[in-house]
């Protein structure tokens, strides 16, 4: 039995033997040029991808300059939760889940400046849902970056000079739709190629929770977000207003639990270097 023979039947154990597997996806390759408007147009729907913990469909692609970020929310609370307390989109060019470049978009209200009475509750009627996100869409002009390369980092339009951008909007049947394009330029190298369709990309999105009710008298409306200026990353700098309450929180009296948790979907893609012939979606330790 040579070397290579061993190795393989070694690694087989090693795979069998354990429980935990990590799921890795070739991202698709970006064919359609992608406007950041919140409109899915140029994606395939319903998108690849469902976590049932934060009830978001999503989708990740790349050309050679860009990579994207779809994701849909039909869910109304998962919608509010997320136009109140803000998500974070994090990417890891070592193929883990470390928080080295990210944005934080859409803001949290208290980053957004909005009055602390605002949005204090789910809309309910077809009028109030209107009007809050129209309230949500005039005041939605700024995300935050961290990680990224010299001089682009901190607060930031929503499309800016370095080509990042991202948008929120509903079509007309209120589902929500986020959209990301980061350049490749911005935090990794000018263009990919394809030599590097093999490298691996840890992606992280994470809704953040709420502040519970019984906590409203510490931080009035602020949408969620630890002591001290919330969740760390980007080698420390971080960005502000981070997720709430690690694993979840009991909630309230109105039994609403699931907007006072912090969700997180963690996912290791593969970058395409040109569109793929077949699927090359599998599973491995």
């Amino acid at each position: 039995m040579n070397i290579k023979t061993i190795t393989l039947s070694l690694s087989i154990l090693l795979l069998t033997s354990c429980t935990h597997y990590i799921y890795i996806s070739r991202c698709i390759y970006q064919q359609k040029s992608v406007i950041a408007d919140g409109k899915p147009n140029e994606w395939k729907l319903p998108l690849k991808f469902y976590d049932d913990k934060s009830k978001l469909q999503y989708t990740v692609s790349n050309d050679f300059q860009n990579i994207y970020v779809c994701i849909r929310a039909t869910d109304q609370k998962t919608q509010y939760k997320i136009m109140r307390a803000g998500m974070q989109l994090w990417i890891d060019t070592t193929g883990e889940y470390e928080h080295k470049v990210g944005l934080l978009f859409p803001l949290s209200n208290s980053l957004r400046k909005t009055n602390p009475n605002e949005m204090e509750a789910p809309p309910k009627s077809k009028q109030d849902v209107s009007a809050y996100k129209n309230k949500f869409l005039n005041g939605y002009k700024e995300m935050e970056l961290a990680g990224f390369n010299t001089g682009i980092n901190g607060m930031s339009p929503i499309k800016n000079s370095a080509g990042i951008q991202a948008a929120i909007n509903w079509d007309t049947t209120d589902i929500m739709t986020y959209e990301a394009i980061i350049p490749f330029k911005t935090f990794y190298k000018d263009s990919i190629t394809v030599h590097d369709s093999l490298k691996l990309f840890g992606i992280s999105i994470i809704v953040n929770a709420l502040q519970p009710p019984e906590s409203k008298h510490e931080s009035a409306g602020t949408g969620g977000g630890m002591p001290g200026g919330g969740m760390r990353g980007a080698g420390g700098g971080g960005m502000h207003g981070g997720g709430g309450h690690g694993g979840g929180h009991s909630g309230g009296a109105d039994g609403n639990s699931f907007l006072y948790e912090t969700n997180s979907i963690k996912m290791l893609f593969q970058l395409s270097g040109a569109k793929p012939k077949a699927s090359s979606e599998y599973y491995t330790k």
